[in-house]
């Protein structure tokens, strides 16, 4: 189980690492930027989470995390004239991949640590949607946290709940229960119209 959850924090910091870097490639950057949005991208919700939980610094001590930045920024670089076929459908995949990842593994984390499960909800999903929300900022994009007509934060909501209601139960079928739940409602949300009600005029 442990290994298994190390190797899907890495395919996540390399999928969100990509969408920055892809995002570089939109907005006209040089190597430089896409490398700051790659790794803004793959490691700033976590970093956000270990800095309020008073934690070391997950990737200050693990290079693996950094190659996996690296991977999905080259990934991007060297292969981006595939990409660009269809640039926004690959970011919305790869970022799908990397919310729901990020969301499971922030509750998770919160509550290894022996805090309360409305505390491991809201690490879930800072940790989830915090590396997309500095990279859009930086891009000078509308978040996509922000963006009514599609359902971001609120999938990372549900996925990190129904993550920590199952998981005293088997923690097993909630890493997989949470991680569907994310990629149902981002795929719903994109295909869909999935969303929730507005706030009237």
């Amino acid at each position: 189980m442990t290994l298994l959850i190390h190797i899907l924090d890495l395919i996540g910091i390399a999928a969100f690492a990509a969408t920055g870097a892809l995002l570089a490639s939109k907005r006209g950057m040089d190597v430089f930027g896409g490398l700051v949005l790659a790794f803004v991208t793959g490691i700033g919700g976590g970093t956000m989470r270990d800095m309020i939980l008073d934690v070391p610094v997950f990737w200050l001590t693990e290079p693996g995390y950094i190659t996996a930045c690296l991977a999905g920024f080259f990934l991007v670089y060297f292969f981006q004239w595939r990409f660009r076929e269809a640039p926004k459908a690959t970011i919305n995949l790869l970022d799908m991949i990397g919310l729901a990842v990020f969301t499971i593994l922030g509750a998770q984390k919160t509550i290894l640590l022996g805090l309360p499960p409305a505390t491991a909800i809201m690490m879930g999903v800072l940790t989830g949607c915090g590396g997309g929300l500095l990279r859009d900022v930086l891009a000078n994009e509308v978040p996509m946290i922000l963006t009514r007509k599609k359902l971001y934060a609120t999938a990372s909501l549900a996925g990190a709940i129904l993550f920590v209601l199952i998981n005293p139960i088997s923690p097993v079928i909630a890493v997989t229960i949470g991680f569907i739940a994310v990629i149902t409602l981002r795929l719903g949300s994109l295909f869909k119209d999935w969303r929730l009600p507005f706030f009237p005029k």
